[in-house]
């Protein structure tokens, strides 16, 4: 699946403050839901991650290979890091390397990538760090 990112408002038909039933509904695989982590979805087929607040309201979504992810025309799986981390600073966006990983904390966009390998991108709901 090719993901477009909208900060603050989701990817695709997956947007954030929608319920985990209607978010289900949209997805033609059923998820699998770990024991140890019950918040979130996982639709390994598809390479998603959908993550859930107290409310079961969708507030995370982790894309990984398969899937292709792009915001402002930058597709991100199909170059590597450092370019995904130069195109960013050309839109204006800057984050540091911290914890494995990139977040652009204004638009809520986080890169993976523990052994400088781009291994997933994230976008998450304004206010998803505030609680942790």
């Amino acid at each position: 699946m090719h993901f477009l990112l909208e900060p603050n408002v989701g990817a695709n038909n997956l947007k954030f403050s929608v319920q985990r039933n209607t978010i289900r509904n949209l997805i033609e695989t059923k998820p699998l839901t770990k024991i140890n982590e019950p918040e979130n979805d996982f639709y390994e087929k598809e390479g998603l991650i959908l993550g859930y607040d107290e409310n079961d309201e969708l507030e995370y979504i982790e894309i990984i290979r398969p899937s292709t992810a792009e915001f402002q025309k930058i597709n991100f799986f199909s170059i590597n890091l450092s370019s995904c981390v130069n195109e960013m600073k050309k839109s204006g966006f800057v984050a540091p390397f911290d914890d494995g990983g990139y977040n652009f904390e204004s638009i809520g966009l986080t890169f993976y990538c523990p052994q400088d390998i781009l291994e997933s991108v994230s976008l998450y709901r304004s206010g998803y760090f505030d609680d942790l």
